[in-house]
């Protein structure tokens, strides 16, 4: 650990072998009120004269830490860790999260309000001083590797290269617009329902719907409007027909989330829902000759539009071919190698079927 004097940086020695990943200074950070953290649970501080090692009962690696005032702080690093003290670290008491994210950084903004960001798009807040923590969404699933509070305002990093605002519900000039309760979705015959409750919503407008092939890039997809004000619990429901044709009936995997925007424009996220097609194997097709060495005929029973794809034994697609309301196709095989393939017929309806062929 090295320290600048105003002239040149000057090394500390700390006396332990450990790995550093967090230091944190309060008043002019080389004299009394300096902790540092890293691996194996290690929690230093600097009284003015040396290194002090203090006990923090635990053994994971602590990415950060950061100190409200002389006395009150935290330490948070992976597995879930947090650790708060009310006495300048003279004791640390671990909290039962019941998560086991990484977290990487933490802020806080008083004795009782406090911001912790990790992997996976965590965002966790205290306002009771670190005996209970929220989890909150920001619209992400990337590494946040570091928290800024400005105002009403949390600025949190992203290692995709991303920034992002999260309000403080906390905040004496600033309350959430909207109070969740849950974000469900499920598959249907229809498509892909999404449904939602609030509890309360001050100055709410809408609710735009996005969705993500891969939770990462969101779409919208669709709005619907808010009670503006209410303190009643009201449901919400969306159905995203969509799924059902196009390139969106073969994805597998589908994540949703809520924007929320305010009358001003000011806006929030919900919770990502992610959604899992099980395909239904209920298309019955016949193939023959199997095995086959030049030409496959396959026969649905009724003509119809579909996608046939074939996969070597390692997963990789070899072969492409569409039927367009028909119901019987002829592939040529004959340039594909002597073995074992794997058949799937995708219709527009969402049917599957999956076959193993063999060429000879």
């Amino acid at each position: 650990i090295c320290y600048y004097n105003g002239t040149t940086w000057v090394p500390f020695n700390t006396g332990v072998t450990n790995t550093f990943y967090g230091v944190f200074g309060l008043g002019n950070g080389s004299g009394p009120g300096v902790w540092a953290v890293g691996s194996g649970g290690i929690i230093c501080y600097y009284n003015g004269t040396a290194w002090v090692p203090q006990t923090s009962n635990v053994n994971a690696r602590l990415n950060a830490v950061a100190f409200a005032d002389p006395d009150f702080g935290f330490a948070v690093g992976d597995g879930g860790t947090i650790l708060r003290t009310a006495n300048g670290g003279t004791t640390w008491t671990r909290v039962n999260l019941g998560y086991t994210y990484h977290l990487n950084a933490v802020y806080c903004i008083d004795a009782n309000n406090a911001v912790a960001v990790g992997d996976n798009g965590v965002v966790l807040v205290t306002t009771d001083g670190g005996l209970t923590w929220v989890l909150y969404s920001i619209g992400t699933t990337a590494r946040l590797t570091d928290v800024s509070v400005n105002g009403c305002i949390a600025y949190i990093s992203a290692a995709n290269g991303g920034v992002f605002q999260c309000p403080l519900s906390n905040c004496n000039s600033s309350t959430f617009p909207v109070e969740w309760l849950a974000f469900k979705g499920e598959w249907t015959d229809e498509g892909a329902e999404l449904s939602w409750l609030t509890a309360t919503e001050q100055n709410n407008d809408f609710f735009q719907i996005e969705r993500s092939v891969d939770g990462q890039l969101y779409q919208p997809i669709g709005q619907v409007d808010g009670q503006g004000n209410t303190q009643t619990v009201t449901a919400y429901h969306y159905l995203d027909a969509e799924v059902l044709s196009g390139n969106l009936q073969q994805a597998n995997r589908l994540f949703y989330r809520l924007r929320q925007v305010d009358v001003d424009g000011q806006f929030s996220y919900s919770t990502v829902v992610e959604l899992t097609r099980t395909p239904s194997l209920d298309l019955e097709v016949i193939v023959f000759p199997n095995p086959a060495s030049t030409q496959l005929t396959l026969q649905l029973p009724m003509a119809t539009k579909a996608e046939v794809v074939l996969f070597n034994l390692q997963g990789h697609q070899v072969a492409k071919y569409n039927l367009n309301q028909q119901y019987e196709l002829t592939l040529s095989v004959s340039h594909l190698a002597e073995g074992k393939y794997f058949l799937r017929v995708l219709t527009e309806d969402g049917k599957v079927a999956q076959k193993v062929v063999g060429i000879r």
